[in-house]
């Protein structure tokens, strides 16, 4: 089955990165197959401590926001 899991708040400061990073690290040791999505063009975290992990970017997953 597959799952979409988002992690969104629009206050800064809550633990989303936090909590995404270690959800990653998660799906990573459980050998469980996902993709990522880090909408958050300034500070990529996911990217940073993950640059192994398969991304995808929001256009070729929504092309509703391409210009």
């Amino acid at each position: 089955m597959k799952r979409l899991i988002l992690i969104l708040n629009g206050k800064g400061g809550v633990g989303k990165s936090f909590f995404a990073v270690n959800f990653v690290q998660y799906l990573k040791d459980k050998g469980i197959a996902h993709v990522a999505i880090d909408s958050d063009n300034e500070n990529a975290t996911l990217k940073r401590f993950h640059p192994d992990t398969r991304f995808a970017t929001v256009d070729c997953i929504l092309p509703v926001f391409c210009h």
